[in-house]
């Protein structure tokens, strides 16, 4: 990629897992066997259903082959990822291009090129202690910018890249962090909502495992009742439609923050009002850094979020604090 100008900079981190490619080299042996194996049996099923037709087909024969295809996606899918990851334990590179005017990298070998302008670049931050370098831009979107090199290097290529951006090292105290949504503004009261995509693709993953379910009874145990699938079938919708339908939301108005639901019908939030936001640094017996965002009332404490990274309490702690009127105090 021609990229490169007199005022960019080249930066390449590299790391060489040996352990890690023998083991992978190791399982997709085992994958590769798998996999042969599957379209083996696939294929004498479809030679035998064009020579017997209709004669072959029986709902235990039915049902054996859809989990095997099912099974057989899934196996292609992880074998097609344990490739990628053994390329990057042999010859993995993170190629970045700096400048004050945009920030370039990629994931070599497979990886494509990624250039985000200064002005959509909302900060850089190391995820947890040691952990992968990040970008998060000004639509909410998460970009992986190193997961090489040592620690200290990405570390130090983070050093870098705020130095050379221009980049405020606590941002976002007059927005939420990015993934966060904020509704209203002006006359009507600000709402926050935690990202929804989790919790619908938790939900879409249920309604499809129930529809599995239902689909393998009714095929594979025909003398069940049809009241049992039907169970199971609306089981699962009800589930995933709780998941799709609700996400959780956060009024802010007058120093009162009121906590709740949105979701297709009223529920009463629960009201607080705050004498002061606590940022607490912590660490747990296993040695990792957990860092907790609570809300203090008359005394007692609620806690909002908490995470190993420190970015989202940070960041969502010093927005409230402004819009609140209330101290956020660290501890830890």
């Amino acid at each position: 990629m021609d990229a490169a100008t007199s005022t960019t900079e080249r930066i390449e981190l590299k790391t060489r897992r040996w352990l890690t490619a023998a083991f992978l080299t190791f399982w997709l042996s085992g994958w590769a066997a798998g996999e042969l194996t599957v379209l083996l049996v696939l294929g004498k099923g479809a030679v035998t259903l064009v020579q017997q037709g209709r004669a072959a087909l029986s709902l235990e024969a039915l049902g054996v082959a859809s989990f095997l295809l099912l099974w057989l996606a899934l196996w292609t899918v992880g074998g097609l990822g344990a490739l990628r990851e053994l390329g990057r334990c042999v010859a993995g590179r993170d190629d970045v291009l700096l400048s004050p005017a945009r920030v370039t990298f990629r994931a070599f070998p497979f990886g494509r090129w990624r250039s985000v302008p200064r002005s959509e670049v909302a900060r850089v931050h190391q995820r947890a202690k040691g952990g992968a370098l990040w970008l998060w831009t000004t639509s909410g979107e998460k970009l992986c910018i190193s997961s090489l090199g040592t620690p200290e290097e990405r570390a130090a290529l983070q050093v870098r890249l705020m130095r050379t951006l221009d980049l405020d090292p606590r941002p976002g105290a007059a927005r939420l962090p990015p993934g966060w949504l904020e509704a209203g503004g002006g006359e009507a009261l600000p709402v926050v909502v935690f990202p929804p995509s989790g919790g619908r693709r938790f939900g879409a993953a249920c309604l499809a495992a129930f529809s599995a379910s239902a689909m393998a009874i009714a095929v594979l145990s025909p003398r069940v009742s049809s009241p049992v699938v039907l169970a199971a079938g609306l089981g699962g919708l009800a589930l995933a439609g709780w998941f799709l339908g609700w996400r959780r939301a956060w009024t802010v108005q007058d120093g009162t923050l009121a906590l709740g639901w949105s979701g297709p019908f009223a529920v009463e939030p629960r009201r607080l009002a705050l004498s002061e936001l606590r940022l607490v640094h912590s660490t747990d017996s296993d040695g990792d850094d957990w860092h907790t965002l609570s809300a203090i009332v008359t005394g007692r404490s609620h806690t909002l979020t908490s995470s190993r990274d420190e970015l989202d309490p940070d960041w969502l702690g010093r927005w409230l604090s402004g819009r609140l009127g209330v101290p956020l105090r660290e501890e830890g």
